[in-house]
């Protein structure tokens, strides 16, 4: 048989505002056999880093942000290779440090599922939001893994953004329940605040005449509807591409009320 080693994982990335916690290497491996097959245990792994063995089977804490690749291997006597040689079996996992703000990541910023609709550098004021966007692209790097997840946290945008925003306006209740009436009466009241409305694009940094035609409130109604599909079921009747717009329009949400809201001096 063909020797193997199989990991849990082959890449996984960390985000951190200060420090990243330590990271146990063991829980990447999940099995090994040589060729004659034989179970190889963890034991008889070796982890290497930059082909240099480590002692240790975990990484510190990092402080900067870094990319790391762990080779896990072991050498099998059975086989030979085109030196004549042992064989040598390895797999590897690569493990990104990112070290972050609540601001929108520019660095691979296509990668992201959430993405801003004008500064690349855009710095959410409004508790959590930031945050769960952050997780949420974090989980779109491995969507086939955590699908589900995405899913069923698209609509939390809408909502906690919703949240937020009653929460600095007590007293202007608003005069609808649903969360998709609340979406579109907030985005109107803002949308006819022609005093700040220009303030409101120029924070964002979208250009004038995009954003008079992308915060039309109506246009909204769909996105958040469907986001309660998601809510409910995941991504069973959820494909990815209407993930994506649904992300489009909760992104864009999010940062007209957080803008708003410091426009007003909510912060």
């Amino acid at each position: 048989m063909i020797p193997f080693i199989n990991l849990t994982k082959q890449k996984e990335t960390f985000k951190f505002a200060e420090v990243s916690s330590v990271v146990d290497l063991n829980q990447y491996f999940e099995n090994a056999k040589d060729s004659q097959g034989n179970d190889i245990s963890l034991n008889e792994i070796e982890i290497s880093i930059g082909k240099k063995p480590i002692s240790s089977h975990y990484i510190s804490s990092m402080h900067q942000s870094t990319v790391i690749v762990v080779t896990y291997s072991f050498t099998d006597s059975n086989l030979k290779d085109h030196t004549e040689k042992p064989l040598l079996v390895s797999n590897s996992v690569t493990l990104t440090f990112v070290k972050k703000d609540s601001k929108f990541d520019p660095i691979n910023i296509e990668s992201h599922l959430i993405k801003p609709i004008g500064f690349l550098n855009y710095q959410f004021k409004l508790d959590g939001i930031g945050k769960l966007i952050d997780q949420i692209n974090l989980l779109y790097e491995n969507y086939t893994e955590y699908d589900m997840c995405i899913a069923s946290s698209l609509r939390v945008i809408f909502d906690l953004t919703t949240y937020r925003y009653q929460n600095h306006f007590p007293n202007t209740p608003l005069r609808k329940t649903g969360l998709e009436d609340q979406v579109i009466e907030i985005m109107e009241i803002i949308m006819s605040d022609n005093n700040n409305v220009r303030k409101i694009k120029d924070l964002i940094g979208t250009r004038y005449h995009i954003a008079q035609n992308f915060f039309i409130p109506e246009r909204y109604s769909t996105y958040v509807a469907n986001s309660n599909l998601g809510a409910h079921v995941g991504s069973t009747l959820l494909p990815e591409t209407s993930m994506k717009e649904i992300a489009m329009y909760a992104g864009a949400y999010a940062q007209l009320v957080d803008a708003y809201c410091e426009v007003k001096g909510c912060f």
